[in-house]
């Protein structure tokens, strides 16, 4: 009785299985503020604001570019 009970439910548990495996899979909307190329600065109301933010970036990049080139050198630490 027991070994009956036990291979029903392994059956039921099968079909619960392969039920679900056929669910439509759900997935994220794209967002292009999530692109790599999208810039968030374009819906500031303010211009001269994303020019400035632009130009503190670009000298960012900039000043870590010559930090990495000093280390590869071997000048600073």
């Amino acid at each position: 009785m027991s070994n009956f009970l036990f291979c029903i439910l392994k059956a039921v548990a099968l079909a619960a299985v392969l039920g679900v495996s056929h669910a439509p899979a759900i997935l994220p909307t794209r967002r292009r503020a999530f692109e790599t190329s999208y810039d968030l600065n374009r819906g500031l109301p303010d211009p001269g604001k994303c020019q400035e933010r632009a130009l503190r970036k670009l000298a960012r990049k900039q000043r870590l570019r010559c930090l990495q080139a000093q280390a590869a050198k071997g000048g600073r630490t």
